[in-house]
């Protein structure tokens, strides 16, 4: 998050908020004060503790990425299921592992926010414990010349699930 600054209005208007929640709040009084000192003695290198449930989030590209993720994962899972041959493919293959919350955090609650809004609950939410886009990003490429098919074959699939393996290691 980028450096903040607050000049003398913002501090007084913050002050006063958290003057307002220490009363209305009294099991998290003790946090509001210490923010409402942060801010009346403007006290700069504490300013990042007033945001730290403020995250930088997602813009509408990103966003409709996440979406294709979870669509193209819905597919595959659900036309796997229909296949009679699955090949060398398995269950797993085709289940969506999440986000890393360390790497990927505003992805990954974007895609709680999903959940909790009723959407994607076939992909419950996740930390993958490791970086992951690129993999889906390369699945993506291969997913989106098939998207509009009315059911995905057995090679469409295997060729989606072999794009998460980078090509140098192919």
């Amino acid at each position: 998050m980028a450096e903040m600054k607050l000049d003398t209005k913002d501090r007084l208007i913050l002050s006063n908020q958290y003057k307002i929640l220490e009363s209305l709040y009294p099991n998290e009084a003790c946090d509001y004060k210490q923010h409402r000192t942060i801010v009346e003695h403007g006290y700069e290198l504490f300013y990042s503790e007033l945001t730290t449930h403020i995250y930088d989030g997602l813009n509408d590209n990103h966003c409709r990425e996440v979406l294709d993720i979870l669509e193209m994962y819905r597919r595959l899972s659900c036309d796997y299921k229909q296949l009679k041959d699955r090949g060398d493919i398995n269950a797993t293959d085709v289940k969506f592992g999440g986000f890393d919350g360390n790497n990927e955090s505003s992805y990954l609650l974007f895609h709680e926010f999903l959940i909790e809004q009723g959407k994607f609950s076939e992909s419950p939410a996740g930390n993958s414990h490791t970086p992951s886009l690129a993999i889906y990003r390369r699945m993506l490429e291969e997913w989106k010349p098939r998207r509009n098919k009315d059911q995905l074959n057995l090679a469409d699939i295997q060729a989606i699930v072999k794009a998460r393996i980078h090509p140098d290691n192919r």
